[in-house]
């Protein structure tokens, strides 16, 4: 999903994936693909780009609350909803954002709320390219 276009300034878009990464390569998305926040810089250093298989990828990285309450604010989708969408639902499971408050770490909840982690606690990806 686009979350930032290109412009006259810049030619590069910003997107975010639609699916949690299948970090095990088993061609499904389950527990097994969950890893605790401490994890990702590891994820990140190792080759993440064959994991997503895409080239000319010039910075992967998770997304940030500012840019998640900015995006929920654009497509009108409050607080907290009942039906799934492309943010957050059953299927996309509970997924980390890249900011810490009082000492925990963001996710996005199946229903696009908040919730506050430990850093070995698990969840699932979905990154920013």
């Amino acid at each position: 999903y686009v979350i930032k276009d290109s412009d006259s300034l810049n030619d590069s878009l910003m997107l975010l994936s639609e699916y949690d990464l299948d970090l095990n390569k088993d061609s499904k998305i389950d527990n097994c693909d969950k890893i605790d926040f401490s994890s990702i810089k590891e994820l990140f250093n190792s080759d993440i780009k064959a994991i997503l298989n895409i080239r000319k990828i010039q910075q992967v990285r998770l997304l940030r609350s500012e840019e998640y309450i900015s995006i929920r604010e654009q497509m009108n989708f409050g607080y907290d909803w009942t039906e799934e969408n492309w943010l957050a639902g059953e299927s996309k499971g509970k997924w980390w954002l890249d900011t810490k408050k009082y000492g925990k770490i963001f996710s996005v909840t199946s229903n696009g709320t908040y919730n506050l982690d430990d850093e070995n606690d698990k969840n699932f990806v979905r990154v920013v390219i």
